[in-house]
């Protein structure tokens, strides 16, 4: 007879999953469940190893699994769900997988191979309160992640758990792809004051900008930064410009992306989130503390600063903070010729390098030494013209093309510009045809490629002429790749490859590049507008496309290609009254009265008002034609196919393949569900043979 083991008490993290509804599937469809339940358990297997977890029991549906960490356990759990979340895309509703996952870290006694103790027990208690696709972990796992995990963790509360002497505090780990944005309850600061010094005011704000970059030094130097405090990810915050002077509000947003930009390109950080659209709501921080800025963006450390700008002289504080213990980091200032931004943001990244002691390649320190000056005026140029980019609207865009323009001719060496150039003309379609538009853009592109080859942002504007205009599959895809190779941390990059790999079909791998989008870009509402675009257009999951679309909205109450998304979606679920309602509210807000209108005649045509349709598309093609403004004939193939005239849509959809009418929406043509009338035409597949669209 065997000798009993001994029992022994040890700290450990204890995992219990859970696979959602399959009591009841046995029920109904006792084959498909088994099927089910073997996959699940493959994918969950496969994991545990990877994570350090050892396989301690399996109870039917669910594993009890132990951790020697609770990061590897939560890390896991995450993997876990993500690895189900992108195969439930590419399944349909009944074949889909869904585990809810607890996580506790405590006492345990291990005997006989088993695993006992209040450990135990609260893991168990904890899995039930997660929803299905959901982590629920306790306030001692939180406690031990909170420093170190990728994703936000909010509490839920204290709960009286069964067999748990007193009330437990549980928490939720916010994954990308499910979370929702509470509504703000910081109360707003008032607007400052615009402000006009006298240069002796001038001189002060430069003494006290002096004194408080000494007070921070030294404060530095008082409590250093601690090793544990090791910094993976930051947020650069939009920089405070001094004065107060809203005529150059541009350029301090220039100066953020700009330093956001040069450390993004470091692959030794996880993430750098600083795009204009992820930061912009923290201009003014509501209140808002450290602390909470690093947990809205799940990044171990804020990036801040302010700039000060007098003649061509430029003066820049840079802080950064840990995220959660606010302990200062590092920070400097510095005084440089405004021609000489470009040195000024690559000494800054090595100053940050070197202070966090990050791994530098010999690419990055040659890269970061190479920076040139640049005419001021170059810069100056480039700024304005970005800051009226990002409103995307006609009027903005001609503005922004103005000021590219204006740039390039004072530096011809100047890529940013040109690749800046080619996203105006391809993405927003000024007042010209767009035979006009593209061939502007590859101009600017040729430029761009002869003065920059190697920037990130130059590759992503090559990928988007080869996948919007030339439909170069396998070129395109090799410009995406190369662009995020060059800065992993280029949300656009990754927003233009997701709809590229849409478009092409590939929706497990369009999925993940739309949650790094949205991990670059939390608080933007394009972010999550295209998660919703993914969903809806698709994936066909037209519910969770509405809640995204409603974080979005959110962030951003006047978002119109949100209202419109809703209208798409209410239109597949065949709510025609809430599509009406959204899609007059895009025609409201949105800066293109042309396009918003053809949607909502859309929508009126799907809904079978065929009048309301009819007189609006009369009443658009004779203002397109009065005004020489641009409608896309995607548009009214969308229009006539709604109203069944399928002839009629074949036409206009034959005119937008065409080199004079080739834009940016042609490009949904292969997963648009209101062309699914057409698909069995041979018409239609001769059209989308004409695209040589890759085989799947």
């Amino acid at each position: 007879m065997a000798p009993e083991e001994t029992a022994h008490r040890k700290l450990a993290a204890i995992m219990f999953t859970d696979m959602v509804g399959y009591t009841a599937l046995t029920q109904r469809n006792e084959k498909l469940a088994l099927e089910l339940l073997e996959e699940h358990r493959r994918v969950l297997r496969e994991l545990f190893p990877k994570f350090n977890g050892r396989e301690i029991d399996t109870a039917g549906d669910g594993f009890l699994v132990e951790f020697a960490s609770s990061l590897e356990a939560a890390r896991c759990a995450i993997e876990i769900q993500r690895s189900l979340a992108t195969r439930n895309i590419a399944v349909p509703p009944e074949k889909q997988i869904h585990v809810r996952i607890g996580i506790h870290v405590g006492d345990v006694v291990q005997k006989d191979g088993k695993l006992l103790g209040d450990g135990v027990n609260i893991a168990a208690r904890l899995e039930p309160l997660a929803e299905p696709g959901g982590i629920c972990i306790s306030v001692d796992v939180a406690r031990q992640i909170q420093h170190n995990l990728e994703a936000k963790v909010i509490s839920m509360g204290p709960a009286e758990l069964k067999n748990v002497m007193a009330p437990l505090e549980i928490c939720r780990i916010l994954l990308p792809w499910q979370e929702t944005i509470p509504p703000a309850t910081a109360r707003p600061k008032p607007p400052l004051p615009t402000l006009k010094l006298s240069p002796a005011g001038i001189a002060l704000a430069v003494v006290l900008i002096a004194l408080v970059s000494v007070w921070l030094l030294f404060r530095e130097r008082l409590w250093p930064v601690q090793a544990s405090e090791r910094i993976e990810s930051l947020v650069v915050l939009p920089f405070e410009n001094l004065p107060r002077d809203a005529d150059q509000e541009f350029f301090a947003v220039g100066m953020t992306e700009l330093l956001g930009s040069e450390l993004g390109k470091l692959g030794a950080f996880r993430k750098v989130i600083y795009s204009r659209q992820a930061v912009a709501q923290y201009k003014e921080r509501g209140g808002k503390m450290i602390p909470d800025i690093a947990r809205d963006f799940a990044v171990d450390a804020v990036l801040d600063g302010t700039v000060f700008r007098e003649g061509n002289q430029v003066r820049i504080l840079v802080r950064l903070t840990h995220g959660l213990s606010e302990r200062l980091v590092w920070s400097d200032n510095y005084t440089r010729p405004q021609g000489s931004l470009l040195k000024l943001q690559s000494e800054v990244a090595l100053a940050i390098a070197h202070q966090i002691q990050l791994a530098l390649t010999p690419q990055d320190r040659e890269r970061l030494g190479g920076a040139r000056d640049v005419n001021p005026a170059v810069i100056e140029n480039y700024f304005r013209g970005r800051h009226y980019l990002e409103q995307w609207s006609r009027e903005g865009t001609v503005q922004a093309i103005k000021y590219f323009r204006d740039a390039t001719q004072l530096d011809t060496n100047y890529a940013p510009a040109y690749a800046a150039l080619v996203d105006a003309y391809l993405f927003s379609q000024p007042d010209v045809p767009p035979k006009q538009a593209n061939e502007e853009a590859r101009r600017a592109l040729t430029a761009a490629l002869a003065a920059g080859e190697s920037l990130a942002e130059v590759q992503i504007a090559s990928a988007l002429m080869k996948f919007q205009v030339d439909w170069d599959w396998a070129g395109a895809e090799a410009g995406f790749k190369r662009a995020l190779n060059l800065n992993p941390s280029f949300a656009h990059a990754h927003h233009i490859y997701s709809h590229f790999l849409m478009t092409l079909g590939r929706t497990n791998e369009a999925f993940i590049e739309s949650l790094r989008f949205l991990e670059l870009a939390p608080r933007s509402p394009a972010a999550h507008h295209h998660m919703g675009s993914f969903y809806t257009m698709l994936a066909r999951q037209h519910d969770l496309a509405l809640q995204q679309e409603l974080n979005a909205l959110k962030l951003d109450p006047n978002y119109p290609e949100s209202f419109w998304s809703q209208a798409y979606a209410r239109l597949q679920k065949g709510e025609y009254e809430q599509a009406e309602s959204a899609a007059k509210k895009a025609v409201e807000v949105g800066p293109d009265s042309l396009i918003y209108r053809a949607r909502l005649a859309h929508v009126y045509a799907a809904w079978g008002k065929t009048n309301e349709a009819r007189i609006e598309l009369a009443n658009l093609q004779s203002e397109a034609r009065q005004k020489q403004e641009y409608l896309p004939a995607y548009h009214v193939a969308v229009i006539y196919t709604a109203l069944k005239e399928y002839d009629e849509a074949l036409k206009w959809l034959r005119q937008a393949l065409t080199d004079n009418d080739r834009s940016w929406y042609i490009t949904e043509l292969p997963i648009d569900a209101t062309f699914d009338p057409l698909r069995s035409d041979p018409r239609f597949a001769e059209l989308l043979a004409e695209m040589k669209l890759p085989k799947r």
